[in-house]
Protein backbone atom coordinates (compact mmCIF):
# COMPACT_ATOMS: atom_id res chain seq x y z
CA UNK A 1 0.00 0.00 0.00
CA UNK A 2 2.75 2.43 0.88
CA UNK A 3 4.58 1.32 -2.15
CA UNK A 4 1.60 2.43 -4.24
CA UNK A 5 1.51 5.63 -2.78
CA UNK A 6 4.87 6.25 -3.23
CA UNK A 7 4.75 5.32 -6.92
CA UNK A 8 1.81 7.90 -7.30
CA UNK A 9 3.80 10.72 -5.64
CA UNK A 10 6.69 9.84 -7.62
CA UNK A 11 4.94 9.42 -11.07
CA UNK A 12 3.04 13.14 -9.77
CA UNK A 13 6.37 14.73 -9.30
CA UNK A 14 8.04 13.72 -12.31
CA UNK A 15 5.22 14.36 -14.52
CA UNK A 16 4.86 17.85 -12.82
CA UNK A 17 8.65 18.22 -13.61
CA UNK A 18 8.59 17.26 -17.38
CA UNK A 19 5.43 19.94 -17.94
CA UNK A 20 8.10 22.92 -16.59
CA UNK A 21 10.79 21.52 -18.33
CA UNK A 22 8.95 21.39 -21.57
CA UNK A 23 7.69 25.08 -20.81
CA UNK A 24 10.68 25.77 -20.27
CA UNK A 25 11.84 24.66 -23.70
CA UNK A 26 9.05 26.37 -25.11
CA UNK A 27 9.43 29.60 -23.80
CA UNK A 28 13.40 29.93 -24.26
CA UNK A 29 12.35 29.24 -28.06
CA UNK A 30 9.84 31.96 -28.15
CA UNK A 31 12.08 34.17 -26.30
CA UNK A 32 14.95 33.02 -28.51
CA UNK A 33 12.94 33.96 -32.17
CA UNK A 34 11.21 37.21 -30.42
CA UNK A 35 14.72 38.22 -29.80
CA UNK A 36 15.82 37.82 -33.35
CA UNK A 37 12.89 39.42 -34.95
CA UNK A 38 12.90 42.54 -33.33
CA UNK A 39 8.92 42.83 -33.43
CA UNK A 40 6.74 43.76 -30.52
CA UNK A 41 5.73 40.82 -28.63
CA UNK A 42 1.62 40.34 -29.66
CA UNK A 43 2.55 41.19 -33.02
CA UNK A 44 5.50 37.84 -32.58
CA UNK A 45 3.03 36.03 -31.05
CA UNK A 46 0.97 36.29 -34.18
CA UNK A 47 2.98 35.54 -36.68
CA UNK A 48 4.71 32.60 -34.75
CA UNK A 49 1.34 30.83 -33.92
CA UNK A 50 0.93 29.50 -37.63
CA UNK A 51 4.07 28.15 -37.69
CA UNK A 52 4.55 27.00 -33.84
CA UNK A 53 5.11 23.60 -34.87
CA UNK A 54 8.60 24.20 -36.67
CA UNK A 55 10.23 26.16 -34.55
CA UNK A 56 11.90 23.64 -32.43
CA UNK A 57 13.20 21.69 -35.78
CA UNK A 58 14.04 25.01 -37.55
CA UNK A 59 16.29 25.81 -34.21
CA UNK A 60 17.67 22.21 -34.09
CA UNK A 61 18.65 22.31 -37.76
CA UNK A 62 19.69 25.93 -38.11
CA UNK A 63 21.27 27.21 -34.29
CA UNK A 64 22.86 24.19 -33.21
CA UNK A 65 26.26 22.59 -33.96
CA UNK A 66 26.59 19.72 -36.26
CA UNK A 67 27.76 17.59 -34.04
CA UNK A 68 24.71 18.30 -31.44
CA UNK A 69 22.04 18.69 -34.10
CA UNK A 70 22.80 15.21 -35.10
CA UNK A 71 22.77 13.90 -31.38
CA UNK A 72 19.66 15.57 -30.79
CA UNK A 73 18.17 14.01 -33.96
CA UNK A 74 19.81 10.52 -33.49
CA UNK A 75 18.03 10.65 -29.83
CA UNK A 76 14.46 11.92 -31.18
CA UNK A 77 14.35 9.22 -33.37
CA UNK A 78 15.28 6.66 -31.45
CA UNK A 79 13.10 7.32 -28.92
CA UNK A 80 9.74 7.39 -31.98
CA UNK A 81 11.29 4.24 -32.86
CA UNK A 82 11.04 3.19 -29.60
CA UNK A 83 7.55 3.75 -28.71
CA UNK A 84 6.21 3.06 -32.40
CA UNK A 85 7.77 -0.57 -32.24
CA UNK A 86 6.35 -0.83 -28.88
CA UNK A 87 2.87 0.64 -29.67
CA UNK A 88 2.91 -1.94 -32.55
CA UNK A 89 3.75 -4.97 -31.07
CA UNK A 90 1.44 -4.30 -28.13
CA UNK A 91 -1.62 -3.94 -30.75
CA UNK A 92 -0.12 -7.04 -32.70
CA UNK A 93 -0.44 -8.99 -29.12
CA UNK A 94 -4.04 -7.36 -28.12
CA UNK A 95 -5.42 -8.41 -31.38
CA UNK A 96 -3.61 -11.91 -31.82
CA UNK A 97 -4.54 -13.09 -28.04
CA UNK A 98 -8.20 -11.38 -27.49
CA UNK A 99 -9.70 -11.15 -31.23
CA UNK A 100 -8.99 -14.03 -33.01
CA UNK A 101 -10.29 -17.26 -32.49
CA UNK A 102 -8.00 -19.90 -31.22
CA UNK A 103 -5.52 -17.49 -30.24
CA UNK A 104 -3.10 -20.41 -28.51
CA UNK A 105 -1.75 -21.67 -32.52
CA UNK A 106 -1.37 -17.96 -34.06
CA UNK A 107 1.28 -18.08 -35.90
CA UNK A 108 4.81 -15.85 -36.20
CA UNK A 109 3.31 -14.84 -39.67
CA UNK A 110 -0.22 -13.80 -38.31
CA UNK A 111 1.51 -11.77 -35.73
CA UNK A 112 3.61 -10.42 -38.42
CA UNK A 113 0.84 -9.25 -40.75
CA UNK A 114 -1.06 -7.86 -37.66
CA UNK A 115 1.98 -5.79 -36.86
CA UNK A 116 2.21 -4.93 -40.78
CA UNK A 117 -1.08 -3.89 -41.00
CA UNK A 118 -0.86 -1.73 -37.81
CA UNK A 119 1.90 -0.01 -39.38
CA UNK A 120 0.75 0.84 -41.95
CA UNK A 121 -2.38 2.34 -40.56
CA UNK A 122 -0.26 4.48 -38.31
CA UNK A 123 1.55 6.09 -41.46
CA UNK A 124 -2.14 6.54 -42.82
CA UNK A 125 -3.61 8.30 -39.24
CA UNK A 126 0.28 10.21 -39.55
CA UNK A 127 -0.01 11.28 -43.18
CA UNK A 128 -3.98 12.46 -42.99
CA UNK A 129 -2.92 14.17 -39.89
CA UNK A 130 -0.28 16.19 -41.62
CA UNK A 131 -2.59 16.84 -44.27
CA UNK A 132 -5.14 18.35 -42.02
CA UNK A 133 -2.43 20.64 -40.27
CA UNK A 134 -1.56 21.97 -43.67
CA UNK A 135 -5.18 22.64 -44.85
CA UNK A 136 -6.99 23.99 -41.33
CA UNK A 137 -5.74 26.92 -39.83
CA UNK A 138 -4.55 23.96 -36.34
CA UNK A 139 -1.69 23.72 -35.33
CA UNK A 140 -0.06 19.99 -34.41
CA UNK A 141 -0.85 20.81 -30.63
CA UNK A 142 -4.80 21.81 -31.26
CA UNK A 143 -5.11 18.95 -33.50
CA UNK A 144 -3.71 16.75 -31.20
CA UNK A 145 -6.11 18.36 -28.39
CA UNK A 146 -9.18 18.38 -30.00
CA UNK A 147 -8.70 14.58 -31.15
CA UNK A 148 -7.85 13.96 -27.85
CA UNK A 149 -11.32 15.27 -26.74
CA UNK A 150 -13.18 13.89 -29.34
CA UNK A 151 -12.06 10.29 -28.00
CA UNK A 152 -12.13 10.80 -24.39
CA UNK A 153 -16.01 10.54 -23.41
CA UNK A 154 -16.62 7.76 -25.82
CA UNK A 155 -13.27 5.89 -24.48
CA UNK A 156 -14.55 6.41 -20.68
CA UNK A 157 -18.12 5.42 -21.61
CA UNK A 158 -16.36 1.69 -22.92
CA UNK A 159 -14.18 2.01 -19.64
CA UNK A 160 -17.35 2.39 -17.30
CA UNK A 161 -19.51 0.31 -18.85
CA UNK A 162 -17.19 -2.59 -18.50
CA UNK A 163 -17.09 -3.18 -22.38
Amino acid sequence: DTAARRTVWVYAFLHLFLFIMLAFCGLALFAFYLAQSGQPVAQFSADVAKRADRLMPLFIARELPAGWSGLVLAGLLAAAMSSLSSGINSISSVIATDFLPDSKSTSLRTDKLIAAAAGVSGVAFALLLGWTVRNTTWNLFEMTSRLNNMLTGPMAVLFFTGI
